[in-house]
């Protein structure tokens, strides 16, 4: 009987240990540029408690994903490109007012 209950417990325990999720860097090595014709969406992952880097993530168009190099030129335009689409879509829904816009443009402009 005891050693039932040990069984069970150790069962318990490690069936919570090995469901709960690994929180990680998604990008464990980045490439350094993509050819833009295959990009279909960019996703910028600011640094989280888990993942102390900026992580840029391409989805492409053949259904594959490839992290970028956010340090290198191309991934940086590829960066300012999406905020400024973000931006044109927010002024298009009429969501936002022109001091607003003004300050995700400088923001925009000034981010490296």
């Amino acid at each position: 009987m005891r050693t039932a209950i040990i069984c069970i417990i150790f069962l318990a325990c490690a069936s919570v240990c090995f469901s709960a999720p690994i929180l990680d860097c998604r990008c464990p090595r980045a490439n350094k540029n993509v050819r833009v014709a295959n990009i279909e969406d960019v996703q910028i992952l600011d640094p989280r408690p888990y993942c102390q880097k900026l992580e840029v993530i391409v989805t492409l168009k053949t259904g594959g994903s490839r992290c970028l190099d956010p340090r290198e030129a191309f991934t940086q335009a590829i960066m300012k490109a999406k905020r400024l689409s973000m931006v044109r879509a927010l002024m298009k829904r009429n969501t936002i007012n022109l001091s607003t816009t003004t300050l995700l443009t400088t923001v925009t402009s000034t981010s490296p």
